[in-house]
């Protein structure tokens, strides 16, 4: 059973399409194989993008942490000014 392929373009740097012949070369295969793996391998290890809601929360959170510092401030300004 054959999975489903779908052919596309990219343009990579001249530097980098001579590795990627070398290793080809080396390996003595193609240029699919080993593109293929390295883009498994990239999409495996990247990290999931945060949800709107946990970027909503974040937000929050970074407006209340904002607020108490301002809040401190004011505080300190008021102590320091009755000396």
């Amino acid at each position: 059973m054959s999975a489903n392929r779908t052919s596309i373009t990219v343009r990579l740097p001249d530097a980098l399409v001579a590795r990627l012949d070398a290793a080809c070369d080396e390996r003595v295969v193609g240029r699919n194989l080993i593109v293929t793996r390295a883009v498994e391998h990239y999409l495996d290890r990247l990290p999931p993008l945060a949800t709107p809601e946990q970027l909503q929360a974040e937000a929050e959170l970074a407006h209340r942490e904002a607020q108490a510092m301002r809040e401190a401030d004011e505080r300190a300004q008021h102590e320091g000014g009755g000396l």
